[in-house]
């Protein structure tokens, strides 16, 4: 999600889905001056919106990863996140957009799959330039000896 997201941006062309209903979000002034700086990168990702007063925003679109009722928060997540990961990483502007965004759309603890999606997701992650670690640096494929495993299942 995070190389998709990346190349969505870099490319300026955006994979949306139309909201049925449009939302107005509420954005305090730190949140307007950060989704102005980054408005262009969040078009090109799939978010479309326009300002409809000094601190509202209408969400009429959104990138087709995010979840069904996860809009909003995504939106004001990548926004909230943005702010935060520029004070503390030095770290390209679009890369911070994408990684937030892709946490945000990434399969969670507990979600159930099917044999088709897990199959799918496999085959995805070996596709990736980067397939071992996620873009926060935590890992996504772990190696075990025999011993480890064996240890594991109470097998000494």
């Amino acid at each position: 999600i995070y190389e998709k997201a990346l190349k969505l941006m870099n490319k300026e062309m955006s994979i949306s889905q139309s909201l049925l209903f449009p939302v107005n979000i509420k954005l305090n002034a730190s949140q307007i001056t950060i989704i102005k700086d980054i408005s262009i990168d969040l078009n090109n990702l799939g978010y479309i919106f326009d300002f409809i007063s000094q601190d509202t925003i209408e969400l009429k679109s959104v990138p087709i990863d995010i979840p069904s009722g996860n809009e909003t928060e995504s939106l004001i997540e990548i926004i909230d996140s943005f702010d935060a990961n520029s004070e503390i990483k030095h770290t390209d502007k679009r890369e911070n957009i994408a990684a937030t965004y892709s946490c945000k759309s990434a399969i969670k603890t507990g979600q159930v799959l099917s044999e088709l999606e897990m199959k799918s997701l496999i085959s995805q992650i070996f596709k990736c330039e980067m397939p071992y670690v996620c873009p926060h640096g935590r890992p996504i494929i772990l190696n075990f000896t025999l011993e480890q495993l064996d240890k594991s299942f109470g097998r000494t």
